[in-house]
């Protein structure tokens, strides 16, 4: 049974261990930086075979990981078509069992198509996870779904994750907390950058 931490490595404290044929949403606001995606390579190289899935429309995601080694990047919506999401089942069925699927931004899928056939695609893509035993990794947009959108992916999902950006003293405060997971729910988590690791921390009093 392989067993993986996603990329915040603090994180996989708080959720317990990702296993095959787990599901974990991470709900965003605003773009993924350049730099989880990265961490995600960083911390998974090795470990099993990496497949990111990014829209169309957002260059500041793919273009840092098209020089990456040991990685295979599906653009939605052009190497994909939104239409024809068939083709994205038949390529993760072709992966080795224990790879890693992230894909970025998948509210997209709203853009091209209606709620039903992305919840059926959806439905597609979570048991083809379990049935190949890999592990998903998606993020969505908070902003860009409804919140029966968003009980779609969370339904479907093992690990939810919110993540959110709040101002404070004129400074942009990074909060975190699990809504889903086989170990519960937390409460919100800061997150700070020091020395290029993640440190999460419960915000005081």
């Amino acid at each position: 049974m392989i067993v993986m931490e996603i990329p915040l490595s603090q994180l996989g404290n708080l959720l317990g261990p990702i296993s095959e044929g787990d599901v974990v949403l991470v709900e965003t606001e605003g773009e993924v930086t350049a730099d989880f995606l990265l961490r995600t390579v960083e911390e998974n190289r090795g470990k099993a075979q990496l497949l990111f899935v990014v829209p169309k429309g957002a260059p500041e995601v793919r273009n840092p990981l098209k020089s990456q080694k040991d990685v295979q990047l599906l653009i939605l919506g052009k190497d994909i078509d939104t239409d024809r999401l068939y083709e994205l089942l038949r390529t993760i069925r072709n992966l080795s069992e224990g790879a890693l699927i992230v894909t970025i931004r998948l509210d997209s899928l709203f853009l091209k198509r209606d709620e039903k056939s992305v919840y059926l695609f959806l439905e597609d893509l979570a048991s083809l996870v379990q049935e190949k035993n890999l592990i998903l990794l998606m993020t969505i947009d908070k902003r860009n779904v409804s919140s029966r959108q968003m009980a779609m992916f969370e339904n479907l999902s093992t690990h939810v994750v919110d993540t959110m950006e709040r101002i404070t003293d004129s400074r942009v405060v990074h909060l975190l907390r699990v809504k889903k997971s086989p170990k519960g729910s937390t409460g919100f988590y800061t997150m700070n950058v020091k020395d290029g690791k993640i440190i999460l921390q419960k915000p005081g009093p």
